[in-house]
């Protein structure tokens, strides 16, 4: 038997040190100790002393504020550390309690195997002591009605057995114990109760406590009646009234208190008037051509003002198969179907970036995500305004709301009209049925159908008003955690709405639209309804997250937002504009919902640890630039705060699961205690063996410190791989010869050099033509500021600078030339001079950026974003590379780009030692300026 033991604390040091001695004389100690505290910050640190002197583990209660959260707390951080098995149990023990010596090593010696062990209390106050036997038998009557000898000191359970009870009611303010014990003997488990008496209880009046605290106990025993009155009988109700009236002078009128009417959910259809003067593309990826029609019907028949309708087919249907695309291109809406036959050859030959070749198939929402921004992208490259709906394919035109009828119209194009010339993209939201794994939204439904079936009237109530919750739907919340057990009475048809359940759609818990606002703000919830009013968007980052197996984990267009807004400053709007979400009725698949779930939270933790590292990097260096902050990731620095924070949020949201998954198998126990037949196909599938396979181990994959790290390092590659290839696409199509000759109005004939990631490069061998694809405003002031200088040295040219339309050009002399075969110290100790005693930095040294004419001059030929303001640690990096670049002169870029990126991540490589005596040099050297070379 393995034994944890948990005491949660509140303002009361030396009761706790009273009962933390008491566990730590105990003749079988328990493999862990932990101390949960809801004390004031006042009491903390003689708390942490008592813990340390003893060796326990100190928690701050990290859920509700209370005791049942704190108790939860402690759950929590068992399923962090421990491995559930069904030897493993959990010993509470109130603060102002203590155990006898022997209590524990009295249980582990019981003879009878059991999920409870129970033993007598003595009750002792200042001026008595009792000693209080448990009956011989128990069920949940006995607790439905009073208290038979059970607290919160002389509970001793199964975890497993605590777990299917739901653990413990944060909605529960007192009662605890009552509460847990009538969930727990529901279940019907095998207990043995142990005739000694080993717990002493203190129950002092002459301090404040819950227990007896009359205004306490009223709201407790109002919620645990509204809780269980359909589980009483006659008498039960009738003891259960008399204990109130007897210890709390609670009558009955004090507790029938009416729970508040469910409120009526109501469904209405977006309007689609007044579209304002831009493009308008909705996209979408079809995954069951049924729901897929279902959007094109719903375009036509509303007569949506929309230019492009973009689809990426992933079903095993053609194009004859979607319904309404005659109908549609007759009112001139073009309509493009991305089928398997373009886009499979298309990953394949990089045409979406030569990191995802790697994949034959769209085995993620990031891959199609991708494909699909990717697509909506170049189709709509002429558009001179666009704006672009992005949405999923099980989505309706209509929203779930709770109000009066007109409080949540919703006039779409009026959201747009509002937003668009305010930011770069708006994240809305969805209603009806919950956007996520069917396993994140399970639980709380499944309290509501049991407590529902079972009472003996159509009541629909809620009494703690849940549905005022912003995601109340949502068993996993971080916001909230006194909703799960909290049952919201509805009539039900249980075979119905297990099917409903099970396939993930809302049966009592819809997913709301709650008013018309929206703010802007970092957007951290996912994009299944999201707007997008800056095509750069789409070009600027993929849809990824972290990949296990060869597959990107889920909540990639969190990971897409984020980059956007955290990397390059796009500006983000958080808006209450929902769709609903009408998920199709699926046979329940248990190890395809296990791996959904583990790659959600592994999604989850991944956005989490990439938001505290990138928040962490700018604070303490300063950067701003997208690539700095990426290749910063790859530092051992970031790279082990990156992975402590992954690893945190895996192992929190991971053990949240836990407690819901087992809380799902306790319900579906207590369901086929009277339904059987009905219930028997679902209970069937939960095995340990497959929550081990489908679950456990896809976290534990993702949890490889290794492959995590190395994702880090080219974490950079994946992204430039993406725009890289969005850039060439572009490039080909529209910066060719014919339109930079007609745009910088150039008689002589004109070719191409070059091409990067920022442009093409054009010569009429006069001068050199840069076209810039993209190029912020910011980065082209500093350029046109720093190139005023650059006439005072050899190594750079005097830039001209052009403005056309929405383009950005440069120009610079043409020299006849050869690569560089040799750069001397000299020169880089010139070059780097001029740039630190002007205090800019050109980040991106490389033999491909340097070029020798045939007069012997070194001369650099790349300018654009990698000139940059002057900090010392990027000034270093580019020392290092000059240093790199000494050395290795004619190595291949590949090559070149492997050691930089060691370089960026603070590696002292054999290739660059001794750069620290050239940052020296380079910061006593005086510079020698084009005008001396002359004299």
């Amino acid at each position: 038997m393995n034994i944890i033991a948990v005491v949660v604390t509140y303002n009361r040091c030396q009761l706790l040190k009273r009962a933390l001695e008491s566990i730590y004389k105990q003749q079988q100690h328990p493999a862990t100790v932990f101390v949960v505290s809801n004390s004031d910050i006042l009491y903390e640190k003689e708390e942490q002393s008592y813990c340390e002197l003893y060796g326990f583990e100190y928690l701050k209660n990290s859920r509700t504020p209370n005791y049942s959260g704190a108790l939860n707390t402690a759950i929590e951080a068992i399923l962090k550390t421990h491995t559930i098995t069904n030897e493993l149990y959990v010993a509470f023990l109130d603060d102002d309690d203590a155990w006898h010596s022997d209590y524990l090593a009295t249980i582990a010696k019981a003879h009878t195997k059991a999920a409870i062990y129970l033993t007598n209390i003595n009750r002792i106050s200042y001026n008595e002591s009792k000693k209080l036997t448990l009956p011989s038998t128990l069920s949940y009557h006995d607790f439905l009605t009073g208290n038979p000898g059970v607290g919160g000191s002389n509970t001793f359970v199964q975890l497993k057995m605590l777990l299917q009870a739901g653990c413990f009611d944060e909605a529960m303010v007192a009662t605890v114990d009552r509460d847990i014990f009538v969930r727990l003997f529901q279940l019907q488990p095998s207990y043995c109760i142990i005739p000694k008496h080993l717990v002493d209880v203190y129950v002092d009046t002459n301090r404040v406590r819950v227990t007896t605290n009359r205004a306490v106990k009223k709201t407790s025993y109002q919620y645990f009646y509204y809780k269980y009155k359909p589980f009483m009988s006659a008498e039960d109700e009738g003891l259960f009234f008399e204990r109130a009236i007897t210890h709390f002078s609670l009558l009955p009128a004090d507790i029938k208190t009416k729970p508040t009417a469910l409120s009526k959910v109501k469904t209405k259809a977006l309007t689609f008037e007044a579209k304002g003067d831009y493009q308008f593309s909705i996209g979408f990826i079809v995954g069951d051509i049924i729901i897929g029609n279902r959007i094109l019907k719903t375009i036509y028949t509303k007569n949506i003002a929309v230019d492009l309708i973009l689809i990426i087919n992933n079903t095993v249907c053609n194009e004859s198969h979607f319904e309404y695309l005659d109908e549609l291109r007759a009112k001139n809406i073009s309509c493009k179907i991305i089928s398997k036959k373009e886009w499979k050859p298309n990953l394949r030959n990089s045409v979406y970036g030569t990191y995802f070749s790697k994949f034959s198939a769209i085995n993620s929402i990031p891959i199609g995500r991708t494909l699909l921004q990717y697509h909506l992208y170049h189709e709509t490259t002429s558009q001179p305004n666009p704006v672009y709906w992005i949405i999923d394919d099980d989505v309706a035109f209509t929203n779930t709301f709770i109000g009066p009828e007109d409080a949540n119209s919703l006039a779409f194009f009026e959201v747009i009209n509002t937003y668009k010339d305010q930011a770069d993209a708006l994240i809305g939201s969805v209603s009806k049925d919950p956007p996520l794994p069917t396993f994140s939204c399970m639980r709380g439904q499944l309290v509501d159908v049991w407590h529902s079936i079972q009472q003996r009237t159509t009541d629909e109530a809620d009494f703690k008003n849940i549905r005022s919750l912003s995601d109340y739907y949502y068993d996993l919340s971080d916001a909230h955690s006194h909703h799960v057990e909290a049952p919201i009475y509805f009539e039900t048809n249980l075979e119905e709405d297990l099917q409903k359940c099970f396939s993930g759609k809302a049966i009592s818990r819809f997913a709301l639209q709650k008013g018309i606002h929206g703010t802007i703000k970092l957007a951290t919830n996912r994009g299944p309804n999201t707007l997008v009013f800056n095509r750069e968007l789409l070009r600027s980052y993929p849809v990824i997250n972290l990949e296990v197996d060869g597959t990107f984990v889920r909540r990639g267009d969190l990971s897409w937002a984020l980059m956007n807004q955290a990397f390059s400053n796009y500006t983000f709007v958080v808006h209450s504009m929902s769709l609903d979400q009408n998920r199709p009725l699926v046979s329940f698949d248990i190890k395809k919902e296990l791996n959904k779930s583990a790659n959600d939270i592994i999604g989850y933790a991944f956005n989490k640890a990439l938001l505290v590292t990138i928040t962490k990097i700018k604070k303490t260096t300063h950067i701003q630039r997208p690539i700095d902050i990426i290749n910063a990731f790859g530092k051992q620095i970031y790279s082990n705060l990156f992975y402590k924070t992954f690893e945190q949020f895996v192992a929190h949201r991971r053990a949240r699961f836990l407690m819901n998954y087992y809380r799902i198998y306790g319900l579906l126990t207590l369901m086929q205690q009277q339904y059987k037949n009905v219930v028997a196909p679902y209970k069937l599938q939960f095995d340990d063996a497959v929550l081990a396979a489908s679950f456990e181990a896809v976290i534990e994959k993702s949890l490889d410190i290794t492959s995590v790290k190395k994702y880090l390092e080219n974490l950079g590659d994946v992204l430039w791989s993406y725009t890289s290839a969005m850039t060439n696409k572009i490039e080909s199509e529209t910066l060719n010869v014919t339109f930079i000759k007609e745009q910088l109005k150039i008689a002589d004939t004109v070719t191409i050099v070059g091409k990067g990631s920022e442009g093409k490069v054009f010569t009429d061998k006069t001068y050199i033509y840069k076209v810039f694809f993209a190029i912020r405003d910011s980065e082209w002031t500093f350029l046109k500021q720093q190139a005023v200088y650059f006439n005072k040295t050899l190594y750079l040219e005097q830039l001209h600078f052009f403005e056309i339309g929405n383009r950005k050009y440069i120009r610079y002399p043409y020299h006849a030339f050869k690569k560089i075969e040799k750069v001397t110290k000299d020169e880089m100790i010139q070059f780097l001079s001029f740039c630190y005693q002007h205090t800019f930095v050109f980040t991106n040294i490389k033999p491909q950026n340097f070029i020798r004419t045939h007069t012997g001059q070194l001369k650099l030929i790349d300018y654009g974003k990698s000139f940059e303001s002057y900090t010392e640690e990027k000034f270093i990096n580019s020392v290092k590379r000059a240093c790199l670049l000494i050395k290795c002169p004619t190595i291949t870029s590949k090559a070149f780009k492997e050691l930089t990126k060691a370089i960026n991540t603070n590696k002292e490589l054999n290739e660059i030692v001794g750069w620290e005596q050239l940052w020296k040099s380079v910061q006593q050297s005086k510079i020698i300026t084009n005008t001396s070379l002359n004299t």
